[in-house]
């Protein structure tokens, strides 16, 4: 391609760009990056009762007193191993356990259910406090673990609620 191309006329004649608006671009992208962080962060504190990776205040709780509204708790009752489910992950890598935690030793009327990454001791009832973050069962507790809990005779009253226990 010679000088007097039209070719290179062409290429001469393009503006070039300037780099305010480059500049411009880049900041609004990023602007939009950090507001997305800040909206996730804040909507997982809101969640949560704390921004992670900390955990929320812990107040004491008596089984009943147990709300979904509640954030940090810690709870004190007898855990009802014979009703453990065991949920694992397609891999395998990840293992849930869940059990029933009620006020005796008797009964099967549960308000909370626990949810934790360690597996308990091989005993059918034992006496814990639980320290935890209590949410709605929707996502945590899947249907058919809760199916296994009722075939295990268990019955759950309207508003019970999961404590996601800190391991």
């Amino acid at each position: 391609m010679s000088e007097g191309s039209p070719e290179s006329a062409w290429f001469d004649a393009a503006p070039e760009i300037e780099a305010r608006p480059r500049r411009r671009a880049i900041v609004v992208i990023v602007a939009a990056l950090a507001l997305g962080v800040a909206i996730g962060i804040g909507a997982i504190s809101i969640d949560r009762g704390a921004v992670p990776p900390f955990r929320p205040q812990i107040h004491d709780r008596s089984l009943e007193e147990v709300t979904r509204a509640d954030r940090g708790v810690r709870v004190k009752g007898i855990a009802h191993y014979a009703g453990l489910v065991e949920l694992r992950s397609k891999d395998g890598a990840h293992v849930v356990y869940l059990y029933p935690l009620l006020a005796t030793f008797q009964g099967y009327d549960a308000h909370v259910v626990v949810r934790t990454h360690k597996k308990p001791d091989h005993v059918e009832y034992e006496q814990v406090v639980v320290e935890g973050i209590a949410r709605h069962p929707r996502f945590l507790f899947p249907w058919d673990a809760w199916e296994a809990m009722v075939g295990k005779g268990y019955r759950f009253d309207d508003d019970y609620v999961l404590i996601d226990a800190f391991d």
